[in-house]
Formats: structure tokens, C-alpha cells, sequence
């Protein structure tokens, strides 16, 4: 499962049609930006949080949703590549 940077890659790719995403469904929230942080005056204890809500293409909460592969498969490999659903399912695409 995939977060921040690469759910944002996986994300793009998916809506540009770069790319077939072929998996499993990421972990969402990597698209947007860096969390805010502040300190309460009180207590001291430091705060972050996110900023922006952002939409998938479909207008879907990202966060909740995250992407779909466009094919998905069982992400567990396999130790014989031939044997790997993942890598079979791309070559036979």
C-alpha cells in the first residue's frame, strides 16, 4: 500500500491516463500538500494537520477513497516471478 508521494503519482497517473495502475487500492491523502504545524500557547504540544481536502477526478475525498488500480490484483509477490500475479498480469496486458 502506498502513501504520500507515490499515492500522489499513483493518483496523477491514474487520471491522465499515463499509466494502468495494476494492484491494490493505495492508502490515500498524497495528493496535495505538506501538513500545517503549530504549537497550542498552553501546553506547548505541537499540532499538524492537513490544509486541503483533495478530490479524485470523480470528486471523490481522496483521504477516503484513495485510488483504484484500474486492474486489481492480489499485490503479494510471489518468490518465482512466474508465479508473480502482479508481474503476469502486466505482461499479459
Amino acid at each position: 500500500m502506498v502513501y504520500s508521494a507515490a499515492e500522489g503519482f499513483a493518483s496523477f497517473a491514474k487520471a491522465s491516463g499515463f499509466a494502468t495502475l495494476v494492484g491494490e487500492r493505495t492508502g490515500g491523502d498524497g495528493i496535495g500538500i505538506d501538513p500545517l504545524f503549530f504549537s497550542l500557547p498552553n501546553s506547548g504540544l505541537v499540532v499538524a494537520f492537513s490544509s486541503l481536502l483533495c478530490l479524485n477526478p470523480d470528486y471523490t475525498i481522496n483521504e477516503e477513497v484513495q485510488t483504484t488500480p484500474d486492474i486489481e490484483v492480489n499485490p503479494m509477490p510471489h518468490p518465482d516471478y512466474r508465479y508473480d500475479e502482479c508481474i503476469q498480469t502486466v505482461i499479459k496486458d
